[in-house]
């Protein structure tokens, strides 16, 4: 039986595999053909099927290569097949011919973004190939280093690049162009130290341009927690609160008026009615019983086979017989042979069935095991009770004014906090873990914190509201390439956690640094001479 089992596992991985390579799936396929090696070790018609199979796959890679080298696909969707195809091909031959072309392809894709002036794209093709490396060290080889050592030239060449792009921003005025590429050849080469100090540009920068907040008509017991709100938005947005005049080009005054709280207090009473759980019963379980279904239906198979191989058994016993007789007498045996031969492939087919059903037999019965055959459904009651609700209320409404040079906005708005107590009065309050009733009400002292935080926080986001469209007349300047990049630049830096996609984008293209919102907001977040952002 286990010869038989191997056999046609080996047999049917096979099928499923010329399956799979017909409809052009050829790493279905090399699975498949590979459990047909594992069903039946040694088998050639396994191997040869596996060898054409991971051919294909290698083709495939390699014009997706060819491909990427000539733009007609993206680069990194390339390289991610390649390094699918290694983890499939086994082949050393297969391996080498696709290594080769894949050191080939990633060199002259890098040298030919150093050549258009684009070295981040040349570091980002480089780095990817070098996970390949690492993730593939047989194919490639435990010592090869070719990308490892390029990625240091095009880091150094780009480093000194940038350089000049920074001494040229501080000799032109242009300090965010000059933290910018400052601060990414600081992550480049840390002891680039002759572009100045990245983070000091990017300080003079928001100094320059941001806003020194003075309040101004502001009830002084509102102070304290309007200038708390703003000062925690103060790390990524060029806002103060109360902070030295001097800091800062832009001060502006904060208006706030408004009604006083009211407090508003009442109590209401509710009767509901409710289910909860007050027992459990058991019952039949639907699973179990589905499957006591299938062990009888496999059951009554093995007896139907039963009974076709003894009906069988009986034929081929009364075919032999007539054979013999015929034999005997001198007639023609060639009917009798051709039915003794049909019954005996009958027979044959039906002790494989026989089988696979007592296999069925024990498979189900192991599964009826593993099912319980009854179940704990709950059982409900239903209660009545009554709800007491305790309502404490305050709410005023405010104005608020910002005026700055350049920006002024005015907004009106309200504020409410509610706290509500809820208790319950029951004879069946444990069972139903409903809460006990609480007194006193909430305290107004509460209350009127609560009312003072959300007040600074609608403030404090009136404010960066306000400051965000201030600064967006950086983002539609316009000018040349290197004007737009100090724009851009300093949109960016006003307030690094608030930035548009699409400008940054622009940014990017303009400028030939991936994601310098990132290495602006680091700056920002982390100052210090070197901002890491290639480790």
């Amino acid at each position: 039986m286990l010869v038989i089992g191997v056999g046609c596992a080996h047999g049917r991985s096979l099928k499923y595999g010329d399956e799979h390579f017909e409809r052009g799936n050829y790493e279905a396929a090399l699975r498949s053909y590979r459990d047909a090696q594992i069903a039946r070790p040694g088998s050639q018609e396994a191997l040869q099927r596996a060898r054409r199979a991971e051919r294909l796959l290698v083709d495939d890679a390699l014009v997706a290569l060819d491909k990427a080298v000539d733009g007609q696909q993206r680069v990194e969707v390339a390289l991610g097949r390649v390094d699918e195809v290694l983890g499939l091909v086994r082949s050393d031959d297969l391996r080498q011919r696709l290594t080769t072309r894949f050191g080939s392809a990633v060199l002259t894709l890098a040298d030919r973004f150093r050549g258009e002036g684009r070295i981040a794209n040349a570091l980002s093709v480089l780095d990817h190939a070098q996970l390949v490396v690492d993730a593939h060290p047989r194919a490639f080889g435990e010592g090869f280093r070719e990308f490892s050592h390029r990625v240091s030239e095009l880091e150094r060449v780009w480093s000194e690049e940038l350089v000049g792009r920074a001494h040229a921003a501080m000799e032109g005025g242009r300090p965010a162009s000059a933290a910018l590429y400052g601060a990414m050849a600081q992550s480049l080469d840390a002891t680039v130290l002759s572009v100045g100090v990245a983070d000091r540009f990017a300080r003079e920068v928001r100094q320059r341009h941001g806003w020194s907040i003075v309040a101004e008509y502001v009830n002084p017991s509102r102070v304290k927690g309007i200038e708390a709100a703003v000062r925690a938005r103060a790390p990524f947005a060029a806002i103060g609160f109360g902070v030295d005049v001097r800091e800062f080009q832009y001060e502006a005054d904060l208006n706030l008026d408004g009604s006083e709280p009211r407090l508003e207090r009442w109590e209401e009473a509710e009767q509901r009615s409710e289910e909860y759980q007050s027992g459990t019963r058991e019952v039949s379980n639907p699973a179990y019983v589905d499957q006591r279904d299938e062990l009888l239906r496999a059951e009554e198979s093995v007896v139907r086979l039963e009974r076709d191989i003894a009906k069988s058994e009986h034929a081929l016993h009364e075919h032999r017989r007539e054979y013999r007789e015929d034999e005997r007498k001198g007639l023609p045996t060639s009917l009798s042979s051709t039915r003794i031969e049909r019954e005996e492939e009958r027979l044959s087919e039906l002790r494989e069935d026989m089988i696979d059903a007592r296999y069925r037999v024990e498979r189900e019965y192991l599964e009826l095991q593993r099912i319980p055959p009854t179940l704990l459904e709950p059982v409900y009651s239903m209660h009545s009770y009554e709800v007491i609700a305790q309502w404490a209320e305050l709410s005023a409404t405010y104005d608020v004014v910002v005026d700055v040079p350049g920006v002024a906005f005015e907004h009106t708005g309200s504020v409410e906090v509610a706290e509500r107590d809820v208790s319950f009065r029951h004879r069946a309050q444990r069972e139903l873990d409903l809460g006990a009733r609480r007194d006193p009400l909430p305290r107004e002292s509460v209350l009127g914190d609560r009312f003072e935080a959300s007040l600074a926080e609608e403030v404090g986001a009136e404010v960066l509201s306000g400051f965000d469209g201030y600064r967006r007349q950086w983002a539609s300047r316009q000018g040349s390439a290197v004007e737009r990049v100090e724009a851009l630049a300093t949109y960016i830096l006003l307030s690094p956690q608030r930035v548009d996609a699409s400008l940054s984008s622009e940014l990017a293209r303009l400028s030939g640094i991936p994601a310098p919102e990132v290495v602006l907001t680091r700056l920002v977040a982390s100052p210090g001479p070197r901002v890491s952002m290639r480790e």
